[in-house]
């Protein structure tokens, strides 16, 4: 019988001397495949140690041992053991290849919840988790006004699995505003809008080296689409925020440094180009092409892309925009049936806003074909529509009543108008508009 004594855990590494008890004692020991593991222990009288395998505890507590064994590379093991007096308790854990789980969706603004073998997370969206326990795993992504995605399967040894979860609207909804778009005639930033740009270009970059790292374990397929289209809407951004440190740090858009934007830019352009040349079949190709349009900006290339998401999609929910562009470009070549056809297109949205910015459009197209008086009544009824909900639409549509109605020579109206509708910074801007008009 073994005399009360001291517990010595005898390993590659001796990490605690604990007393023990009177009691009776066994032997335990514990190997593991691969070896080296680190073994985390709590004893029957929950004392915690840790050694490495293979490890012989000698003077072991008879009694339930909880065992957690950690390598890297394999999923972490956790189980537990009944050492018996007076015998040597043998405990052989074999180690599983460690397996990976990676999380996109459509829309990104969603929140994700997995759960399988010791393990439990969640968190926003792209998500991902390396070094799990190989097993069955469930995944549930959910968002406000959209159906959940739910997901269940077991991952074997050394697997690694990418979700694309498309989260379906409950309620067919307008196409969702970009919160980051950069426009050409966009003021300087404030230094706190600096300020905030560059934590969300941090996050940004952050993100970038996470798809890259999901990229390399991905299969080719729809996932690796999805993956370059997130990817190129990361650079997007991107080459926004430093589009708007240019800006903020040259203090005018004609002195400022765009190169870094630039480069950014021509990334999401290549990206895109890659998408629609490689992956025909990509859900969101009609976004893919509307996105690309945007970038190439006013030009034939860019008219192209929106030709194409016109004619291969026409329930798209980025037709109205495209329409729009497309009559912008008909209006700039002084090709006005076209462009009030392609207007008249674009008010067949169900969004608002988007009938709203048809209008507005219309109306500088008609005001460039030197109709003023027809225009001033298609700017009237926008400020009309948004004014209590859109102000970029209502200010361009003020300024552009504000010409119309200079034009027209009805200086007086103009101001009331502007008085009565505008607000800052627009309201600083129109009032110096008219009051250099009154002095000619």
């Amino acid at each position: 019988m073994l005399t009360p004594c001291l517990c010595v855990l005898l390993s590659s590494e001796v990490l605690a001397q604990v007393p023990v008890s009177n009691r009776a004692l066994g032997v335990l020991s514990i190997t593991t495949s691969p070896a080296g593991a680190t073994v985390e222990l709590v004893d029957p009288q929950a004392r915690p140690s840790k050694g490495t395998t293979p490890l012989t505890i000698p003077l072991a507590v008879v009694g339930q041992w909880k065992v957690k064994a950690v390598k890297e590379g394999f999923g972490v093991e956790e189980t537990t053991v009944d050492v018996r007096p007076d015998e040597t308790t043998s405990l052989s854990v074999p180690l599983r290849l460690a397996v990976a789980l990676a999380v996109t969706a459509f829309p990104d603004d969603a929140h994700v919840t997995v759960t399988g073998p010791n393990f439990h997370g969640d968190g926003g969206l792209p998500w991902m988790a390396d070094g799990l326990t190989a097993g069955s795993y469930a995944v549930k992504v959910t968002r406000d006004g959209a159906h959940a995605f739910e997901w269940s399967d077991r991952i074997a040894p050394g697997g690694f699995v990418h979700l694309v979860a498309k989260l379906a609207p409950v309620a067919l909804k307008p196409a969702p505003r970009r919160p980051m778009e950069c426009v050409h005639d966009e003021p300087v930033p404030s230094p706190a809008q600096v300020d905030q740009d560059m934590l969300d270009d941090k996050r940004a970059s952050e993100l970038v080296e996470f798809l890259k790292h999901v990229m390399v374990r991905s299969d080719d397929g729809e996932g690796m689409a999805e993956l370059l289209f997130q990817l190129g809407e990361l650079y997007r951004q991107k080459a926004c925020f430093a589009e708007r440190r240019a800006l903020a740090s040259a203090g005018s858009r004609e002195q400022a440094d765009l190169r870094e934007a630039t480069i950014f830019k021509n990334a999401v352009i290549s990206l895109f180009q890659h998408i629609l040349r490689d992956y025909p079949h990509y859900e969101r190709r009609d976004e893919v092409l509307f996105r690309l349009a945007q970038l190439m900006g006013k030009t034939r290339p860019a008219m192209a892309r929106y030709s194409e998401l016109i004619k291969d999609y026409p329930s798209s929910r980025f037709l109205p925009e495209a329409w729009v562009q497309l009559g912008d470009r008909f209006c700039e070549q002084r090709v006005f049936e076209k462009a009030h056809l392609a207007y008249e297109r674009a008010l067949l949205s169900s969004d608002p806003r988007l009938q709203a910015m048809a209008l507005a459009r219309r109306g500088w197209c008609e005001l460039g074909a030197g109709d003023a008086e027809t225009a001033s009544k298609r700017f009237q009824e926008v400020v009309a529509r948004c004014e209590s909900s859109d102000e970029d639409v209502k200010g361009d549509a003020l300024r552009g009543l504000t010409k119309a109605l200079l034009s027209l020579g009805r200086v007086q109206e103009a101001r009331t108008v502007v008085k009565k509708h505008a607000r800052e910074p627009e309201l600083t801007s129109l009032l110096k508009l008219l009051g250099e008009a009154s002095r000619r």
